[in-house]
């Protein structure tokens, strides 16, 4: 990982995010903040540039809001602009979500879904061509995707599920389409090296699940999971292993290092299927 090069993170300013941009400012990598609260960003560019004074810290924050397809559009077009010509180094599609309530993004699509993986999937395939020869995309799955299952009839109901909502159902589900689409990129995206990684269950807002048990899960259940800095050793292993090539794709967890993709993804012939209705659904 070479330092001239940006790496783009989205959903910086979580605490998985938050963490992964200060293990990389260690190491002066150049980062873009994709983020959606922009005054949350330049407070952690702020917080970033007072703990490391000694280096010369290249931070740019551009906005992105992945509940709009027309956000994640008019991101890309500012992107482009400030890089000039230039390449990325790497993408983290680090930002996710897990809706408490039934609800719709900009588009049309619940809000797991949307986010979690159709925003995800146009945002990567529209940055592909900004990032260089030899670069990184990184996407952040999850443990749940061992409970997820999906179907031909997966992206239909993620515009149609107002009558049986379950948020972590859903949660998992799009993570899984996520996986199966990481698998797709590491065989289109053949000059890229593409990784997932799984933080595990991490101590952020995203496990509060609005509930009246919260508080007690606070006490008993909190102080046991991840700190978010352990959480993003995956990302931070994806974006720097070099013992890794073209064309294999590795899911990187906590202190077991990395791992091959189950075959149920592997050998899934739905993966390639799925990757191209979401290109029909995204193109209607």
């Amino acid at each position: 990982m070479k330092n001239s090069s940006r790496i783009v993170i989205t959903g910086a300013t979580g605490a998985i995010g938050s963490a992964l941009a200060e293990m990389l400012a260690a190491r002066n990598v150049p980062m873009v903040f994709a983020c959606r609260n922009i005054d949350k960003a330049q407070k952690l560019r702020q917080k970033i540039i007072d703990k490391f004074p000694s280096n010369i810290v290249d931070i740019a924050i551009l906005k992105l809001d992945l509940a709009s397809l027309s956000s994640v559009r008019e991101f890309v077009v500012a992107l482009t602009k400030l890089l000039d010509g230039d390449k990325l180094e790497a993408l983290v599609n680090n930002a996710g979500v897990i809706a408490r309530s039934y609800t719709l993004t900009e588009d049309g699509w619940e809000y797991n879904f949307g986010i979690n993986y159709i925003a995800v999937w146009e945002l990567t395939n529209l940055i592909r061509p900004l990032i260089k020869s030899g670069g990184r995309i990184v996407n952040v799955v999850s443990c749940t995707v061992h409970v997820a299952s999906l179907d031909d009839d997966c992206l239909q109901c993620a515009r149609k599920c107002e009558g049986s909502y379950n948020r972590l159902k859903r949660y998992s589900e799009a993570k899984l389409a996520l996986l199966m689409a990481t698998k797709e990129m590491s065989r289109r995206f053949d000059d890229l090296y593409i990784a997932a990684a799984d933080p595990g269950i991490v101590d952020s807002g995203m496990i509060a699940m609005g509930k009246w048990f919260d508080p007690l899960a606070d006490i008993f259940f909190r102080p046991f999971i991840k700190s978010p800095v352990k959480g993003a050793l995956p990302l931070f292993r994806a974006l720097t292993d070099h013992d890794i090539s073209l064309g294999t794709v590795y899911i990187y967890q906590g202190k077991r290092g990395k791992k091959e993709f189950p075959k149920s993804v592997l050998e899934n012939s739905f993966t390639e299927r799925l990757w191209n209705d979401t290109a029909l659904k995204l193109r209607e």
